[in-house]
């Protein structure tokens, strides 16, 4: 799915190696003086893809592809887009320009791997201009004259002058773009501030979870033990439903807070190695110290590793906002595609794991037959349990309105950069967002209207835990399937 970033690299590799190279947002701006150059790095969906296969002819299966906006002032002036391809057995890096018409305007090569004498002389290229994808005005030996000894030079140039043509006007045209990857941060001070403000406020958030932590559990042997075991003389360890609960609440806090922390200094200008380091070691160190609780519960010799993970993770989190910020303030953008992908597989096995405990902590808590789902609600004078109170339920209930929105918004966004169609991946989210709100509310109604709404509770997170699982295992073998596609 993701074969053209291979091209993508040589693209990069050709730039590094060949003194006859040259740069896109250079040439850009000489073929249109006093402009900027814009670079959005997009994802493009299923329908898309259809869509300029059609218009060009030119098979392309890779969803990601990056847009040059030539802009006068906040002016769109122009479009560019660059298309690496084999000629006959070494690259050619060709820069195509699309009016806002979408007809092409110029075309420049950057790099021509084969020998000279195959590249077809500057006139010929005065061919293309003002020509767009209607009446076959893009077709070698039609409206574009083939050049004798570089027929298979003039043929790549004008499939995928059709095809750039195709790619800009299937984007630009319908005015739908999803974004993966963006460098606006460059041009655009609105999404400067927004990047800037979440950092201070993670920053406060880093701040103030080291108080809470201090708060709860302390840094020292004995407040930590304390929290766990109670008096030392008598220990007792705290009651498991707790833990689970702390487990379940830092699960959600950490992979929202991973993703986006990982996603953001990804966009900036790291080398690969460190942005992947740090990602990794962020991923294991959120996940440790989410279940560290858990792990010191069954295993008391094991009690610093609570403290140990959560200082790890803090340390790691503040690390990768302190070198965000610092390159934001310089504007020093590289996203990583890569990179990405792997944040995107890291955030969806945390889901997974989220999913799994989501069954522990329901059977703990409520368990699976409809008498105990009863007796939790209700009360058992024989098991000495009281009924739920309206404020008890609520505190769960309330919070739980804006993370599972959370929750199956981001699912739902995350389906939508896969193969599975747009309607399916909507649904999807539809379906999670309103199963974990009948899961929540009908706590509430075997309270206080009728106990035959167990039934309601167990269908409901039965199909949000289905449905979650199927979506996340989606995700996760589309982007293992691109791994294995880029390789081959």
């Amino acid at each position: 799915m993701f074969k053209y970033a291979i091209y993508t690299l040589i693209f990069i590799f050709t730039f590094s190696y060949a003194n006859e190279s040259k740069k896109p947002e250079d040439v850009l701006k000489k073929i249109y003086p006093s402009s900027n150059v814009e670079i959005k790095n997009l994802v493009l969906n299923s329908q898309q893809l259809e869509s300029i296969q059609k218009l060009s002819g030119v098979k392309f299966d890779s969803k990601l592809v990056s847009i040059y906006i030539v802009k006068k002032g906040q002016n769109i002036i122009a479009y560019g887009y660059v298309d690496t391809h084999i000629v006959r057995t070494k690259p050619e890096v060709v820069l195509y320009t699309i009016t806002l018409d979408f007809k092409i305007d110029v075309i420049e090569v950057l790099h021509f791997g084969e020998p000279l004498e195959y590249l077809p002389e500057k006139n010929w290229f005065e061919n293309f201009k003002g020509k767009g994808l209607d009446n076959d005005g893009l077709k070698l030996r039609t409206n574009i004259p083939n050049v004798s000894g570089a027929t298979l030079t003039s043929r790549a140039i004008t499939d995928r002058a059709r095809f750039a043509v195709a790619i800009v006007k299937t984007l630009f045209g319908e005015k739908k773009m999803r974004f993966l990857i963006t460098n606006d941060i460059k041009l655009k001070k609105n999404i400067f501030y927004i990047v800037l403000f979440f950092n201070i406020f993670s920053f406060l958030f880093i701040i103030a979870s080291i108080f809470q932590y201090n708060i709860t559990y302390g840094f020292s042997y004995e407040s930590l033990y304390k929290y766990f075991f109670t008096d030392p003389e008598f220990p007792e360890k705290v009651s498991i439903k707790q833990v689970v609960e702390n487990v379940h609440i830092n699960l959600f806090l950490n992979m929202f807070l991973f993703i986006m922390i990982s996603s953001i200094f990804n966009v900036f200008n790291f080398t690969l190695r460190l942005k992947m380091f740090l990602i990794i070691a962020l991923f294991i160190s959120s996940v440790l110290y989410s279940f560290s609780n858990l792990i010191v519960y069954y295993f008391d010799s094991f009690l610093y590793i609570n403290p140990l993970s959560f200082l790890t993770f803090i340390a790691l989190a503040f690390i990768m906002l302190i070198l965000s910020t610092f390159h934001l303030l310089k504007k020093n953008v590289k996203p990583s595609i890569k990179a990405i992908k792997f944040i995107i597989m890291f955030f969806s096995f945390f889901i997974l794991i989220f999913i799994v405990f989501n069954l522990f902590i329901f059977y703990i808590k409520l368990g699976f037959a409809p008498e105990s789902i009863k007796d939790y609600y209700l009360g058992n004078p024989e098991k000495y349990t009281k009924p739920k109170t309206l404020e008890g339920l609520f505190k769960i209930f309330y919070p739980h309105l804006l993370s599972m929105a959370l929750y199956s918004f981001t699912v739902a966004h995350l389906l939508l950069f896969t193969e599975l169609k747009k309607v399916i991946s909507l649904t999807i989210g539809l379906i999670l967002f309103v199963s974990s709100f009948l899961d929540n509310l009908s706590g509430l109604f075997i309270r206080f209207f009728n106990e035959s709404f167990v039934y309601l509770k167990m269908v409901s997170f039965i199909i949000f835990e289905l449905f979650s699982l199927f979506a996340i295992i989606y995700i996760i073998l589309d982007i293992l399937i691109s791994f294995k596609t880029e390789k081959t």
